[in-house]
């Protein structure tokens, strides 16, 4: 196993959330990405440095990130030769925002992966105030959630 990087979401302070609460962070929850969530990682700069918490240094990466992403656009977008769609394909993201928006407007029925309150009880076991990642039945009447067969 290899060691994790400065503010990693499956780093130290992912383990010690899932220790403490019984649930492990999803996604960019317990980064900075997320809010850098919960304070006590962040009193000062021992404490990071102990939970391998770095948030300047996060920051720093992201936005390289993006600078090299307008990079690439601008040098597409300058370059009558390049076809635009060769660089950046049609594709859906990964991301559930688009697909749940239009299942709302558009009254297009799927299911989708999307956090959710508990109140269903979908995750026996963790409070009704939390929220879960879990699947949705998506379309303009609202999202209800299921329960997953392998938790109860």
């Amino acid at each position: 196993m290899q060691p994790s990087g400065p503010s990693d979401d499956l780093g130290p302070q992912a383990i010690d959330l899932y220790q403490r609460f019984g649930a492990f962070p999803i996604g960019d929850t317990c980064t900075p990405g997320g809010g850098s969530w919960p304070w006590w990682y962040h009193n000062d700069v021992e404490t990071e440095k102990r939970w391998q918490e770095d948030p300047d240094k996060w920051w720093k990466w992201y936005f390289a990130h993006l600078e090299e992403e307008v990079a690439n656009i601008k040098e597409v977008a300058s370059d009558t030769e390049i076809k635009v769609m060769d660089h950046f394909p049609p594709q859906q993201s990964g991301e559930v925002m688009v697909p749940m928006i239009e299942s709302l407007v558009c009254d297009i029925p799927r299911v989708l992966i999307a956090n959710i309150f508990n109140s269903g009880n979908f995750v026996p076991g963790v409070p009704a105030d939390f929220e879960v990642e879990n699947p949705h039945s998506g379309q303009q009447t609202g999202y209800p959630g299921y329960s997953n067969p392998r938790f109860t």
